[in-house]
């Protein structure tokens, strides 16, 4: 048994990722947490969890191997805080593999805050795993 940590939220990105990881990585026995971070007044994500668990079940994991955690973050969403909330789970779960989105940061907005993405973060900060899955995927064309 594999256990499997997705970095979800609303961005086509993390949908992305769900699928990408669901149709080339999935096993039947992963043992899969959807985590999403979350400000006090955020969207309505009722939706979204249902819809990245199908696409896990579509491929093969076991519906009983879903989980879903979620994160509230009281002083609002910002770089800093969610990537803070994104370290406690992958501190606590312990997971072989950790899978996210990447929607990529300008260079121009890393230099003029002084922060990278949450994906940047993740590969530097975290002593486990990564899966960072590209948006959009530009499949390659191999001559024949």
């Amino acid at each position: 048994m594999r256990k499997v940590l997705i970095l979800v939220d609303h961005s086509p990105a993390s949908e992305q990722a769900v699928k990408w990881f669901s149709e080339t990585s999935a096993r039947a026995d992963d043992e899969v947490t959807l985590f999403h971070v979350v400000g006090p007044t955020s969207e309505d994500d009722s939706g979204m969890y249902p819809k990245y668990s199908s696409f896990l079940r579509e491929h093969g994991v076991l519906e009983e191997k879903i989980k879903v955690q979620k994160e509230i973050i009281s002083g609002g969403i910002h770089a800093h805080a969610v990537n803070s909330a994104i370290k406690k789970p992958i501190e606590s779960h312990s997971p072989d593999l950790t899978v996210l989105g990447h929607r990529g940061i300008s260079t121009f907005k890393k230099f003029t805050t002084g922060i990278g993405g949450t994906s940047e973060f993740v590969v530097r900060h975290c002593s486990v795993p990564v899966l960072i899955v590209p948006y959009p995927i530009e499949r390659a064309s191999i001559p024949e």
